[in-house]
């Protein structure tokens, strides 16, 4: 069986994040956000650059002038938007590769991750509500202590937690916890911090499967995570082991957002149209 002890030291010693992407975030999330800062931030990073680029003029984006500038570019994409594009350069390449045989297919869980994200920030410009602006990156990165599993998961470790969730009853979530003594979502708490990542999106990652357990006056980033997550599973983009929400599963979630029934089967629409064209914005 997998150790508790050797499952946390794997999430300290997961690869750090690029400097422009620790830059970013200490910049990005202030309350008074310094836009020639984050200018001369992604200034120095070509690649990045080039990414915003030529997201800031794809047809998804729209804007009827064309954008040349890496200021142009920030101030038409917002940062959120910046933010969650740099952040997932720099983790695509793990969660694109990040499979098991018995438990997730090659590139499900970064198909599923962008789902969320895309979710994530549909869910604010839909919302009647002022929702974080980290939604779009605590979106993408809720799953990464998925990957912290998958590096460590041994054919006897994921029989054991099928059993576990198909003749036992429990959830996923369950099934992790009472067998490993941690869940994916801890996991993935462990990693955000282990990054310095803001608390914001620490807590969304960790209690995104289970918003209600945060005690905060306002925890809308976990429900925003955790609606983002049931979404992504609603539009075909979950991944083996997930079952398809039904329609109780989000009705309580929408109301606490500032959602009804029409603005999220808008949501639903938006990420399934828009789910291809996000994908190749990090290829």
């Amino acid at each position: 069986m997998l150790d508790l002890n050797e499952l946390t030291a794997a999430c300290y010693n997961l690869e750090p994040l690029p400097p422009t992407s620790t830059q970013l975030l200490r910049v990005a999330l202030q309350e008074e956000v310094d836009v020639e800062e984050i200018v001369r931030i992604v200034s120095y990073d070509p690649a990045l650059t080039a990414r915003l680029l030529r997201v800031a003029n794809s047809v998804e984006v729209g804007g009827a002038r064309r954008i040349g500038t890496v200021r142009g570019a920030i101030l038409r994409l917002g940062v959120g938007l910046v933010l969650g594009i740099a952040l997932g350069s720099s983790v695509r390449v793990h969660l694109d590769g990040a499979a098991h045989p018995s438990y997730v297919v090659e590139g499900d869980l970064w198909r599923h991750s962008v789902a969320a994200a895309i979710a994530g920030h549909f869910a604010r410009i839909v919302s009647k509500r002022t929702l974080p602006v980290e939604s779009f990156t605590a979106a993408l990165l809720h799953d990464i202590g998925k990957l912290v599993l998958l590096r460590h998961m041994t054919p006897e470790v994921s029989h054991v937690l099928q059993h576990a969730e198909k003749y036992a009853g429990l959830s996923q979530l369950d099934a992790e916890s009472g067998i490993l003594g941690i869940h994916h979502g801890e996991l993935g708490g462990l990693i955000a911090r282990h990054w310095r990542l803001p608390e914001p999106i620490v807590s969304g990652i960790t209690y995104h499967h289970d918003p209600e357990r945060l005690d905060l006056a306002d925890n809308s980033i976990c429900w925003v995570v955790h609606l983002s997550d049931l979404t992504a599973k609603i539009v075909g983009a979950g991944l083996g082991d997930d079952s398809v929400p039904t329609l109780d599963d989000h009705v309580a979630v929408i109301g606490r957002l500032g959602l009804d029934e029409d603005s999220f089967k808008q949501l639903c629409e938006r990420v399934a149209e828009n789910l291809e064209a996000v994908m190749r914005w990090y290829a």
